[in-house]
């Protein structure tokens, strides 16, 4: 009987953003090749809020929207698909991290308080994982 092989979180993660150049995004491309393990995996493995305030300290969706024109709603689509969850959550947790003046719920979206968190995790994985 063949094996069945089920994506993991790293695989799917990858999948989906490789073709926007991921690992091309000025903060990921001086990382070394465990760094970059690293930082994916504790971006697959965070919650939702944390996840979206990591890929916009990124600059994510500035790549996304001047190299490839994507308009938020399709940034939104692509980014829950390579974490998994829902379009609608992504688009909350975004809205609360790149506008202080937005309307969502930052109680249910809340990316932007995990901005400075995120922040230290990943000056954390460029220290010390040499």
């Amino acid at each position: 009987m063949d094996e069945i092989h089920l994506p993991n979180k790293y695989e799917t993660f990858m999948k989906e953003l490789n073709p926007y150049k991921f690992t091309e995004l000025e903060k990921v491309k001086n990382l070394n090749e465990n760094q970059l393990k690293e930082l994916i995996k504790k971006i697959v493995e965070y919650d939702v809020a944390s996840a979206v305030a990591m890929l916009y300290f990124l600059e994510l969706p500035n790549k996304l929207s001047k190299e490839f024109g994507l308009t938020k709603e399709k940034q939104y689509s692509i980014v829950s698909r390579s974490l998994n969850c829902s379009h609608r959550a992504v688009k909350g947790n975004f809205l609360t991290v790149s506008s202080p003046n937005s309307m969502e719920d930052r109680y249910k979206y809340p990316a932007c308080d995990k901005l400075e968190i995120v922040e230290k995790e990943y000056e954390q994985i460029r220290k010390f994982l040499k």
